[in-house]
This record gives structure tokens, C-alpha cells and sequence, in this order.
């Protein structure tokens, strides 16, 4: 349930990403701007749905948190510096 909170605050900032730059630099900027986003998501992703399979264990999932809700949670505070610096600064 945690994870699908993650995901639309990851939607919403793929189109207030995607809105901005169309605004500002136009529409190849802005498909550029989300494929950026979307690579450092799934990057940071892989790398914390591993670290997250070694800190929890299997016998603690339940409906509400799981490891991938905690590697969604690891990757939170990466892409907010992310946003801070490409997106919110511009």
C-alpha cells in the first residue's frame, strides 16, 4: 500500500518535470528531462531493491511493507536531491 503512495508521487514528478521543460527549453527537452528522471529511478531502484533484500527479511512481508517498499524508501531521499538540483533550481 506504501509502495503505491511511492509510485504517484514518482508520477506526479514525472509530469511536473515533464510540464517544465516543455515550458521552458520545449517538447525534446522535456522527453529528455523524464528519461533522466526515469533512468536515475530505475538505477537507484536496482541498486536499493538489493541492499533492502539483505536489511529485511522475507519473513517479515505483509500487504503493507514489503522489501520493495523499502527499497522505494532508500531511494527517496537520492531523488530528492536529484529534483532539488535539475528541476526545482532551474
Amino acid at each position: 500500500m506504501i509502495d503505491l503512495l511511492i509510485y504517484q508521487l514518482h508520477l506526479i514528478a514525472l509530469a511536473y518535470t515533464f510540464s517544465k521543460y516543455w515550458k521552458m527549453e520545449g517538447l525534446k527537452a522535456a522527453f529528455m528531462s523524464i528519461t533522466l528522471a526515469l533512468l536515475v529511478f530505475l538505477i537507484c531502484w536496482t541498486m536499493s531493491a538489493t541492499l533492502s533484500y539483505y536489511i529485511y527479511p522475507s519473513e517479515y512481508n505483509n500487504i503493507y511493507f514489503s522489501n520493495n517498499t523499502l527499497s522505494l524508501i532508500l531511494i527517496l531521499y537520492p531523488e530528492y536531491l536529484y529534483y532539488k538540483n535539475f528541476v526545482f533550481n532551474k
